[in-house]
């Protein structure tokens, strides 16, 4: 296949759209599917590649590889080693510590891995991790693990290309059914940040490869027209009908599968000098661009100036250029080869290293040292379930809780996130009474199946409602869940506002009496204050960065009055009790005294977000669960 220098300029719009989107995200907001554009773009070269080298009896493994090693590894490791050397000034030791696991993920191509099960909605904020967009890298490097296996077979089998195109597209529909899959359960961020999720669009661009191969004459300008629109008016305007990802990745694949006519005013856009300027260095640009821009939100807590931001590009291309020029290039040279395997083997010691170094250092040494560990060290504690433990169920997933050996649950904790990060005292609570347990959340709506945050969230909450009342083995419900939301809509969609929150008490109680109708004993978790504000990162930073007094800080932004409280949250709490009685926990009472509510106390850091509680917190919450899941008799 001739070199495709429309290639380079699809390449300059994928990168430009990433690095508007993250130094401006308003401007562009769809902007991080350019990572999308290339991951199809890589299906298509790989398949290009490999067919023509398979049919030709000279593909080797070995060379493939190698080829694959010279690309990627030289320019990301020169970026984790300076990005490393940044951050031994910049993070704070246990985000230092989390900085080294992230670097050991990347340096092993498995940190798509490593930020699906520490990102996402119970991650810590996904923009101060600088080696973030490593996650991709990580997907391409297993997808070439996987694929030149995949077609070898293909190859031996036969030599028709039809059954080829058949069996990709099946490859291809699987891996869209799964990720359409997980995000119905809830599943949004391993969708997101996995391989099996996302090869469907490296098959995109397999099926491209494959199409451009075969002997046809060129393709109708207006079908390059039609889905160069098609692409335009989702990306910027989202106004297609299918959703963004898939329309993008086909438009992508449609503008690869036919050779581009010479005369079309696209292909000379692409074609044109600046712009494949930009697509050669297009690695380059992906790889610099990210750390400069998380270092700049981290040491910037109130927001990056317009200058530090303009700084931030110039440096990412001038970065970029340089790697380009004196890294990229010279390591795809076979005459180099000696070089770069020792340039390689040197930086993987240096990453290593480094990260046997941080993970080991615990202290900071430098001002407040004793609460910026304290707020710091909260971060990304919020519970988790194991991935072993999560099963589908109503209309989301479950996972199991609790360490009993030999039983089955017959407790649930249903909900949302707020359900799940009680998790904590939840299972020590079960293991104290040597039972089982089930943790039902809903993520991004409440459990209430008539009154929620959204029509679809009322859809399934009722398929999770129905799933708990007719599961035979749960005999006791714990509902947990956000409180604050006012915005609200009801099954029919009509929206309305909840601004005393009456309305969400009355329909949790009501859904307490469907559940006890059903043979299920209720209880409900009563609200708590929250800091709405990423406290533990936000503060850290602070004391980190600026010279504020500590303490006048830390008493303004640690606590809320516990007669704001009150008055927010009084008349709910009086209405949930006067239906409830005893089967009303309340949290607040454990972290709220006669004067304030606390968000951090005695150098512990109660949450691990704006609005989540972290590990610490959950367990003092024990006592409380402790009474649901193994009530006492009153006495007689």
């Amino acid at each position: 296949m001739r070199y495709r220098t429309e290639i380079d300029g699809l390449r300059a719009v994928a990168v430009l759209s990433v690095l508007v989107f993250h130094f401006f995200p308003t401007a562009l907001p769809l902007g991080y599917l350019g990572v999308d554009i290339f991951f199809v773009i890589s299906g298509f070269l790989i398949t290009s590649q490999i067919s023509a080298e398979m049919k030709e009896g000279r593909f080797t493994f070995r060379r493939f590889y190698w080829r694959r090693i010279r690309r990627i590894l030289p320019a990301a490791l020169t970026v984790m080693l300076v990005t490393s050397l940044a951050a031994l000034f910049i993070l704070t030791p246990p985000d230092l510590v989390r900085y080294a696991y992230s670097l050991a993920s990347s340096i092993g191509f498995i940190a798509n891995m490593y930020f699906w099960r520490t990102g996402g909605y119970f991650g810590s904020s996904d923009e101060l991790k600088p080696l973030l967009h490593m996650w991709s890298l990580g997907v391409e490097e297993q997808f070439y693990l996987v694929f030149p296996l995949f077609l070898f077979i293909l190859v031996r089998m036969t030599r028709k290309v039809p059954v080829w195109v058949t069996l990709i597209a099946l490859f291809a529909a699987g891996s869209l059914m799964a990720n359409i899959f997980l995000i119905h359960i809830g599943g949004e961020t391993p969708a997101f940040f996995l391989l099996p999720t996302r090869a469907w669009q490296f098959g995109v661009g397999a099926l491209a490869a494959l199409a451009h191969g075969a002997e046809r004459p060129a393709v109708n300008r207006w079908l390059i027209y039609g889905a160069a629109l098609l692409g335009a008016a989702n990306f910027v305007f989202k106004v297609a009908p299918l959703p963004d990802a898939l329309a993008l990745t086909l438009v992508t694949g449609l503008l690869l599968a036919r050779p581009m006519a010479d005369d079309l005013w696209l292909t000379r856009a692409l074609r044109a000098g600046p712009v494949r300027a930009v697509g050669l260095i297009s690695f380059s640009l992906y790889l610099w661009h990210w750390p400069i821009v998380s270092f700049l939100r981290y040491m910037h807590v109130d927001g990056v100036p317009m200058g530090a931001l303009v700084a931030g590009i110039v440096a990412t291309f001038v970065l970029s250029y340089l790697s380009w020029r004196f890294i990229e290039n010279p390591c795809r040279d076979n005459a180099n080869r000696r070089k770069v395997v020792l340039l390689v083997c040197s930086f993987v010691l240096l990453g290593i290293g480094f990260a046997a170094l941080s993970v080991k250092e615990e202290g900071f040494r430098g001002r407040h040292s004793a609460l910026v560990n304290s707020l710091s060290g909260a971060i990304q504690t919020n519970f988790r379930c194991s991935v072993a433990s999560y099963f589908p169920y109503g209309g989301s997933r479950a996972c199991a809780a609790g360490h009993a050996e030999g039983s089955d649950y017959d407790i649930a904790l249903m909900g949302n996130s707020h359900a799940q990060m009680y998790g904590p005292a939840f299972t020590a609570a079960l293991d104290a009474a040597g039972k089982r347990g089930v943790i039902v959340p809903l993520n991004n709506c409440v459990p209430s199946p008539t009154i929620n945050l959204t029509r679809d969230c009322n859809r399934l909450a009722r398929q999770n409602f129905e799933a708990v009342r007719d599961d035979a083995k749960v005999s006791r419900v714990i509902i947990a869940l956000t409180w604050g939301p006012k915005d609200l809509v009801t099954e029919d969609g009509v929206a309305v506002m909840d601004t005393d929150h009456s309305r969400m008490g009355a329909a949790i109680l009501a859904l307490a009496d469907d559940l006890r109708a059903a043979g299920k004993e209720v209880y409900v978790v009563g609200p708590i204050a929250i800091p709405g504000y990423d406290m533990a990162s936000e503060l850290s930073r602070t004391l980190m960065f600026s010279d504020a007094d500590p303490d006048a800080l830390v008493a303004a932004r640690t606590r809320e009055p516990r007669a704001q409280f009150e008055a927010e949250y009084g008349p709910l709490v009086a209405q949930l009790q006067a239906a409830l009685g005893d089967h009303l926990l309340l949290p607040h009472e454990t972290l709220c005294d006669a004067d304030a509510c606390y968000f951090w106390k005695d150098m512990t850091t109660y949450y691990a977000d704006s609005n989540h509680l972290g590990a610490k917190a959950a367990l003092l919450m024990t006592p409380l669960f402790e009474r649901a899941v193994s009530p006492q008799p009153a006495p007689e």
